[in-house]
């Protein structure tokens, strides 16, 4: 009986049960969820180490790669762009641009001020071009 009964279970493919509809969903939802973004500590002391490289500053380029022990690190520098810490910071600092300058129903908040990596953002509010023609009616208009 026993051999019968394996024999059977040879012949026929088991069926996979499928996973309940909420599990299915779930399932989707993960594999169209982004990557979760990560960053080591290896990461930026390796661009910190290709920017002192690329500005010139080499006897601190020496130093830091000693401190940080990048060497030790599987990372390697050759394949990192050249300006890739820049292009990262601004890359940054657009998104705080957009993230500051967009109210919550999604419309732009007009500011004259530009965003930087050292100061808080303090937002001036630019005149708007109907303002600057002298369009806008009434008050100090220019009438030449």
């Amino acid at each position: 009986r026993r051999r019968r009964r394996q024999r059977r279970q040879r012949r026929r493919p088991r069926r996979r049960r499928r996973p309940a509809p909420r599990a299915r969903r779930a399932e989707r939802a993960r594999a169209r969820a982004p990557a979760a973004m990560s960053i080591s500590s290896d990461e930026v002391n390796l661009l910190v180490y290709r920017y002192l490289l690329e500005s010139g500053f080499r006897h601190s380029a020496f130093t830091f790669a000693n401190e940080s022990a990048i060497a030790k690190s599987n990372l390697n520098a050759v394949d990192i762009p050249q300006g890739s810490l820049i292009l990262h910071l601004q890359k940054g600092l657009q998104y705080v641009e957009i993230e500051t300058h967009i109210n919550d129903r999604g419309d732009d908040v007009p500011c004259s001020q530009p965003v930087s990596l050292i100061t808080k953002h303090q937002c001036v509010k630019r005149k708007r071009a109907a303002d600057d023609d002298g369009g806008g009616g009434g008050g100090n208009g220019s009438g030449g």
